[in-house]
C-alpha cells in the first residue's frame, strides 16, 4: 500500500522514531511497498506496508528477498521493532512492520 510522505512520517512515529531520513521506496508486490530509512547513526530501517502482512520472523538475522517485475531487492533483517503508539497507525489505515536491516 502506497503511503504519502505525511503518512510515512506518521508510520515511523508510531514506532517511536521522529527523525528518520527516507532514502527510497519501492513497490515490491501488488499491494506491498517498502520504505527505506536511516537515522543519525546510519542505522538502516525498512518499513513494510501492505493490505495484509504475513511476515513472521523469529530468528535473526533473516534474509528477505523481493523479486517483483524488474525490482529485485534483498535485506538482511536484524530485528523487528515494536510499535510504540498503535493509535497513530489507525490514522493511515495500513498494516505496517518495521525492521532494522543491513545490506
Amino acid at each position: 500500500m502506497y503511503l504519502t510522505k505525511s503518512e510515512r512520517g506518521t508510520a515511523v512515529s508510531a514506532y517511536g522514531f521522529k527523525n528518520l531520513v527516507e532514502d527510497d521506496h519501492y513497490q515490491v508486490d501488488y499491494d506491498v511497498w517498502v520504505y527505506l530509512f536511516h537515522d543519525e547513526n546510519n542505522k538502516k530501517y525498512v518499513l513494510i506496508v501492505a493490505d495484509y502482512i504475513d511476515y513472521d520472523y523469529d530468528v535473526f538475522p533473516h534474509l528477505l528477498k523481493f523479486d517483483y517485475g524488474f525490482k529485485k531487492i534483498e535485506f538482511v533483517l536484524q530485528r523487528e521493532l515494536p510499535i510504540k503508539d498503535e493509535n497513530l497507525l489507525m490514522n493511515i489505515h495500513a498494516n505496517t512492520i518495521l525492521f532494522e536491516y543491513t545490506d
